[in-house]
């Protein structure tokens, strides 16, 4: 397993990630977010907060996202459950 800093490239990766409906059931926000917005908001995610992006045998599988509020860190972790290596 490896983890890399996210980079804007991966904002599709993201995206699909988030948008998934098992993902969206277990999140704060469960509503569908549009590409548009969701570039918006990852643009200024990658430089107010810290993401990794998850790979294993050099398959994109998840993130892990740590969001820094009043002095905590608060973490998001995601995984593609569909994933098969």
């Amino acid at each position: 397993m490896k983890l890399k800093k996210a980079r804007f490239k991966d904002a599709r990766f993201f995206y699909n990630l988030r948008n998934n409906y098992e993902n969206r059931s277990n999140s704060l926000n469960t509503g569908l977010i549009s590409y548009k917005s969701h570039e918006k908001w990852f643009k200024k995610a990658l430089v107010q907060e810290i993401i990794f992006k998850i790979s294993f045998k050099k398959i994109d599988c998840g993130y892990i996202r740590l969001t820094k509020k009043n002095n905590v860190y608060f973490i998001s972790i995601c995984i593609d459950k569909n994933l098969s290596v």
